[in-house]
Protein backbone atom coordinates (compact mmCIF):
# COMPACT_ATOMS: atom_id res chain seq x y z
CA UNK A 1 0.00 0.00 0.00
CA UNK A 2 1.36 3.38 -1.05
CA UNK A 3 -0.64 5.55 1.36
CA UNK A 4 1.49 4.97 4.49
CA UNK A 5 4.64 5.99 2.60
CA UNK A 6 2.94 9.11 1.26
CA UNK A 7 1.65 10.05 4.71
CA UNK A 8 5.00 9.48 6.38
CA UNK A 9 6.63 11.56 3.67
CA UNK A 10 4.34 14.46 4.56
CA UNK A 11 5.41 14.13 8.19
CA UNK A 12 9.09 14.05 7.26
CA UNK A 13 8.60 17.15 5.10
CA UNK A 14 6.97 19.02 7.99
CA UNK A 15 9.92 18.04 10.19
CA UNK A 16 12.37 19.37 7.60
CA UNK A 17 13.70 15.88 6.90
CA UNK A 18 13.41 16.38 3.16
CA UNK A 19 15.49 13.47 1.88
CA UNK A 20 13.51 11.01 4.01
CA UNK A 21 10.31 12.56 2.66
CA UNK A 22 11.52 12.19 -0.92
CA UNK A 23 12.49 8.57 -0.28
CA UNK A 24 8.98 7.81 0.99
CA UNK A 25 7.32 9.60 -1.93
CA UNK A 26 9.52 7.63 -4.33
CA UNK A 27 8.37 4.39 -2.68
CA UNK A 28 4.71 5.47 -2.82
CA UNK A 29 5.07 6.32 -6.51
CA UNK A 30 6.71 2.97 -7.25
CA UNK A 31 3.79 1.19 -5.56
CA UNK A 32 1.02 3.28 -7.14
CA UNK A 33 2.35 5.33 -10.08
CA UNK A 34 -1.10 6.63 -11.07
CA UNK A 35 -1.76 8.34 -7.71
CA UNK A 36 -1.20 12.10 -7.91
CA UNK A 37 -0.74 12.68 -4.16
CA UNK A 38 2.90 11.57 -3.83
CA UNK A 39 3.85 13.58 -6.94
CA UNK A 40 2.27 16.73 -5.50
CA UNK A 41 3.78 16.14 -2.07
CA UNK A 42 7.22 15.45 -3.52
CA UNK A 43 6.88 18.65 -5.57
CA UNK A 44 6.22 20.59 -2.36
CA UNK A 45 9.33 19.07 -0.80
CA UNK A 46 11.38 19.94 -3.88
CA UNK A 47 10.01 23.48 -3.67
CA UNK A 48 11.06 23.64 -0.02
CA UNK A 49 14.55 22.63 -1.16
CA UNK A 50 14.55 25.31 -3.88
CA UNK A 51 14.59 22.63 -6.59
CA UNK A 52 11.92 24.27 -8.71
CA UNK A 53 12.62 22.36 -11.92
CA UNK A 54 12.03 19.01 -10.18
CA UNK A 55 8.94 20.41 -8.46
CA UNK A 56 7.52 21.54 -11.80
CA UNK A 57 8.23 18.11 -13.32
CA UNK A 58 6.28 16.40 -10.54
CA UNK A 59 3.33 18.78 -10.79
CA UNK A 60 3.31 18.33 -14.56
CA UNK A 61 3.13 14.56 -14.02
CA UNK A 62 0.20 15.01 -11.64
CA UNK A 63 -1.52 17.23 -14.21
CA UNK A 64 -1.03 14.56 -16.88
CA UNK A 65 -2.74 12.07 -14.53
CA UNK A 66 -5.53 14.46 -13.50
CA UNK A 67 -5.81 17.43 -15.88
CA UNK A 68 -9.03 18.68 -14.30
CA UNK A 69 -7.51 19.65 -10.94
CA UNK A 70 -7.27 23.46 -10.72
CA UNK A 71 -5.09 23.30 -7.59
CA UNK A 72 -2.30 21.62 -9.54
CA UNK A 73 -2.20 24.42 -12.11
CA UNK A 74 -2.08 26.99 -9.31
CA UNK A 75 0.83 25.18 -7.65
CA UNK A 76 2.79 25.01 -10.87
CA UNK A 77 1.87 28.57 -11.77
CA UNK A 78 3.22 29.80 -8.43
CA UNK A 79 6.50 28.06 -9.13
CA UNK A 80 6.68 29.73 -12.53
CA UNK A 81 5.90 33.04 -10.83
CA UNK A 82 8.76 32.47 -8.37
CA UNK A 83 11.02 31.94 -11.39
CA UNK A 84 9.65 35.11 -13.04
CA UNK A 85 8.34 33.05 -15.96
CA UNK A 86 5.30 35.24 -16.53
CA UNK A 87 4.09 33.50 -19.69
CA UNK A 88 3.85 30.04 -18.15
CA UNK A 89 2.57 31.46 -14.87
CA UNK A 90 -0.28 33.20 -16.66
CA UNK A 91 -1.07 30.14 -18.75
CA UNK A 92 -1.43 27.98 -15.62
CA UNK A 93 -3.30 30.71 -13.74
CA UNK A 94 -5.79 31.06 -16.60
CA UNK A 95 -6.21 27.28 -16.84
CA UNK A 96 -6.86 27.06 -13.09
CA UNK A 97 -9.40 29.86 -13.40
CA UNK A 98 -11.18 28.03 -16.24
CA UNK A 99 -11.38 25.06 -13.85
CA UNK A 100 -12.92 27.23 -11.13
CA UNK A 101 -10.01 28.58 -9.06
CA UNK A 102 -9.06 32.14 -10.02
CA UNK A 103 -6.95 33.00 -6.96
CA UNK A 104 -3.55 32.86 -8.69
CA UNK A 105 -4.83 34.69 -11.76
CA UNK A 106 -6.13 37.54 -9.60
CA UNK A 107 -2.84 37.64 -7.68
CA UNK A 108 -0.78 37.65 -10.89
CA UNK A 109 -2.97 40.37 -12.42
CA UNK A 110 -2.53 42.53 -9.31
CA UNK A 111 1.24 42.10 -9.64
CA UNK A 112 1.06 43.13 -13.31
CA UNK A 113 2.12 39.73 -14.67
CA UNK A 114 -1.10 38.70 -16.41
CA UNK A 115 -3.87 40.55 -18.19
Amino acid sequence: DAMPYNNRGVTYDKLGQYQLAINDYNKAISLKPDDTSPYINRAITYRNLGQYKLAIEDISKAISLNPGEAHYYNLRGKLYLMQRNNVLCCYDAQKACELGNCKLLEEAKNMGFCR
